[in-house]
């Protein structure tokens, strides 16, 4: 049983530093997954994030602003799966194309997901580099693009 899906999350997070800036982040995802039992998917994604708050890991000179390509990267990930009735426990290992100035190359996402349809997620995870510091946390609505087996939605009830 072979289903895909993909969806967007995002949220408004605050960073604070001397000057009390507050700083967004936000994240998109693209994911494949294959079903091995009827309570577990394993799959594959790439990940594209959104970080002003790199702006404090860079040197930069007064008044100057970092280019948008700076506050973006993106990574293929790793997940898995553990799936009951209409909720998910979501977990992820990723790793970076280029390695994020304080937050290195590998990143851990953690989360929950809830279905509120068979096309139709919400979706809260927490993203963490590998040291197990707490990044940001992501609130978002997802969307399934295709599923090959119709009750598939119909999971284990406990």
């Amino acid at each position: 049983m072979i289903s895909r899906g993909g969806g967007v999350t995002g949220s408004f997070n605050e960073y604070e530093n001397k000057d009390d800036i507050n700083y967004r982040a936000m994240g998109f995802s693209i994911d494949g997954a294959l079903k091995y039992s009827h309570i577990s998917r394993i799959g594959i994604g790439y990940d594209v994030f959104f970080d002003e708050s790199l702006v404090e890991e860079y040197e930069t000179i007064e008044n100057q602003d970092i280019p948008l390509e700076d506050k973006m990267y993106g990574g293929i990930h790793i997940s898995h799966e553990f799936l009951i009735h209409k909720f998910a426990i979501i977990t992820q290992y990723g790793r970076t194309f280029k390695n994020i100035p304080g937050r290195g190359k590998s990143y851990m996402i953690t989360g929950f997901r809830y279905d509120v349809s068979e096309k139709l997620f919400l979706k809260i995870i927490l993203k963490t580099p590998t040291e197990l510091i707490a990044d940001f946390a992501l609130f978002g609505v997802g969307f399934s693009l295709n599923s090959l087996k119709k009750n598939d939605f119909n999971r284990v009830k406990i």
